[in-house]
């Protein structure tokens, strides 16, 4: 008699700890699964990933001693840029700078590389069609001057139909 209650017994324990060990194994796979955080691709809006900025930017910012400063950036996919700036009223003014640039980490602003040493600005906001010229510390500009710190973006025809012109002057002369 007392083989058959230990087997009974020993048969008893053994399916509960069957039985359990699947539970357990089953409640775990369901909680894996349940904590795997479905995968998601990182599409963060910013002027880098959303605006069409590259292209040239032109307009005439004020300046303290002259007429304004005629300003042409250009930046380019490869994130080279030009600066050409032309000091109005003033002959012999015009100077050129070319380089790289680079994105602040919000994907916001450009940063002109070489610009700031020559005591200029070289931070620029980019919004939709236009550059936002930024102070030596790279703030915004504020008070009833603002607006006159934007550059608008050249279309694209015109851009063609400029480089044509130039090489027409080229070629005349």
């Amino acid at each position: 008699m007392k083989n058959v209650i230990f087997a009974i017994v020993t048969c008893t324990v053994a399916f509960i700890l069957c039985f359990g060990m699947n539970a357990c194994k089953a409640k775990d796979s369901k909680t894996t699964d349940s904590e795997t955080p479905p995968v998601v691709v990182a599409t963060e809006e910013n002027s880098r990933t959303s605006v069409d900025w590259e292209g040239t930017y032109t307009g005439v910012i004020p300046c303290a001693d002259c007429e304004g400063i005629a300003t042409t950036i250009t930046l380019r996919e490869d994130d080279t840029y030009t600066l050409e700036m032309e000091y109005l009223g003033k002959e012999g003014s015009a100077v050129t700078l070319e380089g790289l640039f680079q994105w602040n980490d919000a994907g916001s602003i450009v940063i002109l590389n070489g610009v700031k040493k020559r005591s200029m600005p070289s931070t620029y906001k980019v919004g939709e069609n236009k550059l936002i010229q930024l102070d030596m510390e790279g703030r915004a500009i504020t008070g009833e001057l603002a607006a006159n710190y934007e550059l608008d973006k050249k279309p694209s025809e015109d851009l063609v139909e400029e480089k044509e012109n130039k090489e027409e002057k080229k070629e005349e002369h």
